[in-house]
């Protein structure tokens, strides 16, 4: 299933539609009426990504083993999608823990449940600790990743003004230029993300780089991968974190593994356009769709043999 070009969403799996003599409140346990548009467009985006990933591996003979970082909406719909046969089928890592779930679910969900089950788990720790995001993206001292082996055109698909053109000022204003491709991509490839401006126009008041300053825990998502093994990995954390997590799943993500990411198109969100170029640019991902029906996005791809 490619939709890259096309843009157009997944269908979902039979096997994990839901009944027609349920509502969809009823049976994803959320409250639609509370919730503002952008929101519930962003839940169905979900199922239907959800659906169809967990229906990839089935059709491949696999039980899911998910790891999410991040949670909250997207927790209780893994949660109703899970065929609920083994322990901890869900693993999500959220320093905030259930607080946090529920601030990001916007309290319509009983998220107590899900992670009081023995299906799921919430490990209220960091991802990553500030070592990994000043290797991306710069601290005291310049960044030393870069994203190599990208260009303009490896970057357009992951940007796009017609989505969500909120920010389109505040990138011109970092640029010092009209909103074009090849400005943007000179900005964000020209050398280390510690050099991009339109990356420091991003900054804000406690983002990741001050919470994991204050903090001395060291970040679980290494040793959560290689210990839990997921095969499917869903990463919709925070805006510079997650880009870290990528590369750490990049170098950790088994064979067969379905990697999700939400966020990818820029200038709605730094968070996963830079991931998108790399997958489609990599020989170790093969993309399956991407899905442009909301203005974040989500790519879905599958980690390919040696």
């Amino acid at each position: 299933m490619d939709n890259e070009n096309r843009g157009s969403a997944p269908s979902l799996n039979p096997n994990y539609i839901v009944s027609p003599s349920r509502s969809l409140d009823a049976w994803l346990g959320i409250s639609f009426g509370q919730l503002e548009a952008r929101d519930s467009n962003a839940i169905l985006q979900m199922v239907f990504n959800f659906s169809a990933a967990l229906g990839k591996l089935t059709n491949d003979g696999k039980s899911p083993r998910i790891l999410e970082t991040g949670s909250g909406f997207s927790s209780q719909i893994f949660y109703s999608l899970l065929p609920k046969k083994n322990l901890d089928e869900l693993v999500s890592i959220d320093y905030g823990g259930l607080q946090a779930t529920e601030n990001n679910s916007r309290h319509v969900v009983d998220l107590g449940k899900v992670f009081g089950s023995d299906f799921a788990t919430l490990s209220a720790a960091p991802t990553i600790d500030l070592r990994d995001l000043e290797a991306v993206y710069g601290g005291s001292e310049p960044a030393t990743w870069r994203p190599s082996g990208l260009d303009a055109a490896k970057l357009s698909p992951f940007v796009d003004l017609r989505l969500d053109n909120r920010r389109r000022a505040q990138t011109e204003s970092a640029t010092r230029s009209t909103f074009d491709i090849n400005t943007i991509s000179s900005d964000i490839l020209g050398g280390s993300l510690s050099d991009s401006e339109i990356i420091k126009s991003y900054r804000s008041a406690g983002d990741e780089f001050e919470l994991l300053r204050s903090i001395e825990s060291k970040g679980v998502l290494a040793d959560t991968l290689r210990e839990g093994r997921p095969n499917l990995i869903f990463l919709d954390s925070g805006e510079f974190s997650t880009l870290a997590e990528f590369l750490i799943v990049d170098d950790l993500a088994e064979i067969g593994t379905v990697l999700l990411v939400q966020d990818i198109i820029f200038p709605k969100s730094i968070k996963g356009f830079l991931i998108g170029a790399l997958v489609a640019a990599s020989s170790k991902w093969e993309v399956l769709w991407i899905d442009r029906s909301t203005p974040q996005g989500m790519l879905a791809a599958i980690r390919k043999p040696a």
